[in-house]
């Protein structure tokens, strides 16, 4: 499997897909740190047991945060993948 073709690089392609953010839980409190965390251990979930609601929605909302504080996501699904 290539780094292209791998399953993390779907994560940003699947924020894009109108998923209902609404009932999230308040990210914006959690610190960087966790969010990053939180963000590494739902994507590891995503490649390992596919598409679930739940994973994506929470990546989603966690990527947006991330987004918010200039942290850029693909760079940490990059880490995880080499």
């Amino acid at each position: 499997m290539t780094k292209k073709n791998h399953p993390l690089n779907l994560n940003s392609k699947m924020c894009s897909v109108g998923i209902d953010e609404s009932a999230s839980p308040h990210y914006q409190t959690w610190s960087d740190e966790r969010l990053i965390d939180g963000y590494r251990r739902n994507s590891v979930l995503l490649r390992e047991y596919n598409t679930d609601l739940r994973t994506l929605q929470t990546l989603c909302s966690i990527e947006e945060q991330l987004r918010a504080r200039n942290i850029d996501p693909e760079k940490i699904i990059k880490d995880l993948i080499e």
